[in-house]
């Protein structure tokens, strides 16, 4: 069924994709499983994104952003996130989504089990950054410093099961963080 549905998407992609946004934002009351399989629909659909299709998307996510609609927003930012389109945010949205993972990356490297529970959020932060070059010079600084903090790990030791993700992200650092890094 994927497989026709996708044969059947070369002839309406524009209209898919916006179906699939549409059904992935706008009732967030909608079953998490239709809202999965839009999201995953919409994946698969990424690799043939036109430009034309991609300044949709951005549009239909700016457009959001005038109902202010912090739910909506949030769930959009995700939706870019996942399609690998951070990069066509404007500079104040990039530095709000990169913000929060540094801090939840922070709050889980100092709770308890941190072994265990900080790999996802290392692998989350290392998608959006990987995003998104450069790191914006507001939240460069706080970026840098929770990678070396999780990196160097806490008075019990590190996650070994996070540390690849840290060790790419600092070997993908720009010049400009670099710079900041040996000052540092």
């Amino acid at each position: 069924m994927v497989n026709t549905i996708l044969k059947e998407a070369d002839l309406f992609c524009p209209n898919s994709v916006r179906i699939n946004f549409t059904i992935y934002h706008i009732n967030t009351n909608n079953p998490e499983v239709q809202r999965t399989n839009s999201l995953s629909l919409a994946k698969k659909l990424s690799d043939d994104f036109t430009n034309p299709i991609i300044v949709k998307i951005i549009s239909r996510h700016h457009k959001l952003q005038t109902n202010k609609d912090e739910t909506q927003i949030k769930v959009s930012r995700t939706f870019l996130s996942e399609l690998k389109l951070l990069a066509y945010l404007d500079n104040a949205e990039v530095v709000s989504v990169i913000e929060k993972a540094p801090e939840n990356l922070s709050r889980v490297h100092y709770g308890m089990n941190n072994f265990y529970n900080e790999p996802p959020f290392a692998e989350r932060l290392d998608e959006i950054v990987s995003q998104i070059k450069p790191i914006p010079s507001v939240i460069r600084e706080s970026f840098i410093n929770e990678i070396l903090t999780c990196y160097f790990g806490n008075q019990y030791g590190v996650s070994d099961a996070a540390l690849p993700f840290y060790k790419k992200m600092i070997q993908n650092l720009t010049p400009k963080e670099i710079d900041y890094l040996l000052r540092s």
